[in-house]
């Protein structure tokens, strides 16, 4: 999990233009985010599929489902 933790870890320049919607999800993504939180959405968007990410973390498609319930309610609060 540590070399995905540094593999995703935020990169500031990945935005260049800030709009409004921009700003607000970059600022969940690297304030509001854990790592862990944060590797899973990405992996989730690179992989497509719960149970890809999970058999890439070995961990069960349950545990990610909940983990991105979390952090679908976390952008719905804050954004």
């Amino acid at each position: 999990m540590k070399e995905l933790i540094e593999e995703y870890k935020p990169h500031f320049s990945i935005f260049s233009e800030e709009d409004n919607k921009t700003y607000m999800l970059k600022h969940i993504l690297f304030n509001d985010l854990t790592d862990v939180e944060r590797v899973l959405i990405v992996l989730y968007a690179e992989l497509g599929s719960q149970r890809k990410v999970a058999n890439k973390l070995n961990v069960s498609p349950a545990t990610v489902n909940l983990t991105l319930n979390k952090v679908r309610t976390k952008i719905k609060t804050i954004y």
